[in-house]
């Protein structure tokens, strides 16, 4: 396998740090992990590609979801070999998911920086079609940079999706602009002078999302502060343990005295339980 390749595929390792540290500060390794299987796709061919790519996505969604086989064996009752086994399933399906995109993109655009946008398109596909566990959307990891998630607002959760692929086309596109500057045949080969309009579009996309977000966060804080104001308190606690539910309550009753109204995430407790017949507090 060429060093470059396999240089690649490790800086595609970032891909699950956003998941792992749950920081605002890792949300720029997401970007970083999905151009590194960006600028990989050209040198990938034929089965051994297609294994390659779906083999490094499937690890991404394993390590980012490493709490998986203890939740899932709490949510059947079962020992956690049994949820490892239904995790690697769907580890297996979510991979293939995250690879299909990047993968088609290469059939679909000839220019390698055009790669972002025609995968994003596919991925945002891919998504609205199949609802997945391992992320529902890959553009969630983002969610940590509220300036960012507010073009939702405009276009939907899959706008989050393609602003991923936008990010990541900005540094993906650099490094190859930067290849070319140096006189590197590899990445300057087949590349028309035309172009141009085809590299700095994910810059145009980018910029247009951070605006939209500032001026969208200072309208509703501007008409926040002109209204009464509501306490909302919202409950998540580590959701693999076999006592999340049990710590929710716990953490509701004390976080209860001090709001209005507490909010529990459709993930509080990991999975959907199947020996809970309901959350109330008894």
């Amino acid at each position: 396998m060429p060093p470059a390749i396999i240089k690649l595929l490790l800086a595609a390792a970032r891909l699950p740090l956003p998941w792992l540290f749950l920081h605002d500060a890792f949300v720029p390794a997401g970007w970083i992990g999905l151009a590194s299987l960006i600028l990989v796709r050209p040198a990938l061919r034929g089965l051994g590609g297609i294994a390659l790519l779906v083999a490094a996505c499937t690890t991404a969604i394993a390590i980012a979801f490493h709490w998986s086989p203890e939740a899932m064996a709490y949510a059947v009752d079962s020992s956690w070999w049994f949820g490892l086994g239904i995790s690697c399933v769907l580890f297996l399906i979510d991979g293939a998911r995250l690879a299909a995109p990047i993968w088609i993109a290469g059939w679909l655009c000839k220019s390698p920086y055009g790669l972002w946008f025609a995968g994003g398109v596919v991925a945002v596909d891919v998504e609205g079609m199949y609802q997945s566990v391992f992320p529902w959307r890959l553009g969630h990891f983002q969610l940590h940079w509220p300036l960012l998630a507010q073009s939702a607002d405009l276009f939907g959760a899959g706008m989050l999706t393609l602003l991923a692929y936008a990010f990541a086309g900005v540094i993906a596109n650099g490094w190859l602009a930067w290849g070319e500057s140096r006189g590197s045949a590899a990445q300057s080969e087949g590349i028309p002078s035309r172009e141009r309009f085809t590299r700095l579009a994910p810059v145009a996309v980018c910029l247009f999302a951070v605006f939209y977000g500032w001026w969208s966060i200072d309208r509703w804080s501007r008409i926040a502060a002109e209204n009464p104001r509501l306490r909302v308190a919202v409950v998540q606690v580590y959701p693999g343990h076999n006592l999340s539910v049990g710590i929710a309550q716990q953490l509701t009753s004390y976080t209860a005295k001090e709001a209005d109204l507490v909010c529990w995430p459709e993930s509080i407790g990991g999975t959907y339980a199947m020996q809970l017949e309901d959350l109330a507090d008894r």
